[in-house]
């Protein structure tokens, strides 16, 4: 195992990917999986098999790194979860591929973890939709676009009061039930009896590992929890939580 030349201080909701990528191309290697490799080989080159314990044992990687970096692999748990502050957060409650703010990205060079939610599809801090790492454009419906082809106000509220409920559980363990496990039942409810069968068989090959709900369908949950668990919609666009046709 080598030492860290480098070893700057996480930032504000920066994905243990982001992190670790930084670190890379400050000691010269361009090659995420490579970097890991040398890092911590018995991770296999794989940022999503990175846990805790094998941070640690890097020599210059200090506990407040640790503490500080989210979406790190959670080893306790029988079913994939990524530490969230001190949340566990569902593999399927994020999304496979690597989403992004361009705005934020310019302004602060790294990707923050909370992209990776997959029910938090906006930037409440540009007042705009989640970009898909490739994507060339997004299905967003329309009556969720102002004038100016910025999100409407009501659904940046939402996200707002989601990311802050996010925000009080991972500081402080909730005594009773967390933003996450209430956003996991809602999940459920939308999903066909086969398709959550297979988030909870934990013996499978991961095939329903990531968020199972993808473009106007991920919309339409998102509108399910503005109305469910926030009570607020528009009345002419309010929609039922979706049933899922993808399985």
């Amino acid at each position: 195992m080598q030492r860290l030349l480098v070893h700057p201080t996480p930032k504000t909701d920066e994905s243990i990917q982001s992190y670790l990528k930084r670190l890379s191309s400050q000691h010269g290697v361009t090659k995420l999986d490579r970097f890991l490799e040398m890092l911590m080989p018995s991770c296999r080159g794989k940022i999503l098999e990175v846990t805790p314990e094998m941070l640690r044992k890097v020599p210059g990687i200090r506990e407040s790194h640790v503490k500080g970096l989210r979406l790190i692999k959670d080893a306790s748990t029988e079913q994939p979860s990524y530490h969230y502050g001190k949340v566990a957060l569902p593999s399927y409650h994020m999304l496979r591929k690597r989403w992004f703010c361009p705005d934020c990205l310019n302004e602060d060079h790294i990707y923050r973890a909370s992209w990776q939610v997959a029910w938090l599809p906006l930037c409440t801090r540009h007042g705009r939709a989640l970009m898909e790492e490739g994507a060339k454009e997004l299905d967003i419906p329309e009556h969720m676009l102002a004038a100016n082809d910025n999100i409407r106000s009501e659904f940046i509220e939402t996200q707002l009061i989601l990311e802050d409920r996010l925000e009080r559980d991972t500081a402080v363990a909730p005594e009773s039930q967390s933003v996450v496990q209430e956003v996991d039942r809602y999940l459920r409810r939308s999903l066909p009896k086969r398709a959550v069968n297979q988030l909870d068989d934990r013996q499978r090959q991961y095939s329903r590992r990531f968020f199972p709900l993808r473009g106007v369908d991920r919309w339409r949950f998102f509108e399910c929890l503005q109305t469910q668990m926030i009570g607020v919609g528009s009345t002419s666009h309010a929609l039922a939580c979706p049933s899922n046709t993808l399985f």
